[in-house]
Parts: structure tokens; sequence; C-alpha cells
């Protein structure tokens, strides 16, 4: 397990050691997640990550984005760990 403090951290640590799933907050300080997921979709190394998209908004409209930009999941916060651990299909 990695941690990252950015969305610039993410796609860095995910296109060097290609994790078998992403768990992605919405808030991050150098870019929002939605971005992040649509950047890891374009990159070769990175288009096949599942990524399940966590945030605070429990939002429709944010429901939407996440699965627009290929998100295989949402979770809204606060949720429990058994809640993440039912998408972790490997």
């Amino acid at each position: 397990m990695r941690c990252a403090a950015s969305g610039g951290m993410v796609l860095r640590f995910a296109g060097e050691d290609r994790p078998h799933l992403i768990l992605l907050d919405n808030r991050l300080p150098d870019m929002n997640g939605f971005e992040v997921c649509r950047l890891l979709r374009e990159d070769f190394r990175t288009d096949r990550i599942p990524v399940i998209c966590i945030s605070g908004l429990g939002e429709v409209v944010d429901k939407v984005k996440a699965f627009a930009t290929d998100g295989v999941g949402y979770v809204a916060k606060p949720f429990h760990h058994e809640e993440v651990l039912t998408w972790d299909r490997t």
C-alpha cells in the first residue's frame, strides 16, 4: 500500500508501481480526483487500474462524474472499510 498527498504523486506512483486498485479522494491540493482519474485513463501504463472515487460529497452529480471518468466505484465519506474491501476483486 502506498499513500499520495497530491494528484501529481498519484500519477507518478501509479505509473511506477501499477497498483491493483486506487482509492482516490476527490479533494487533493493540486487537482480534483476526477481530473486525476481522467489522466490515469489517458496513460497506457495506468489505464486499466481500477479506481474507486472517495468523497465527502454524496451528490448524484459527483457520482455521475466518477463513473464518467471510468471510475469503477464511488464511496461517500464516512465509510466502513468493509465497504471498500468489497471492490478489491484481485
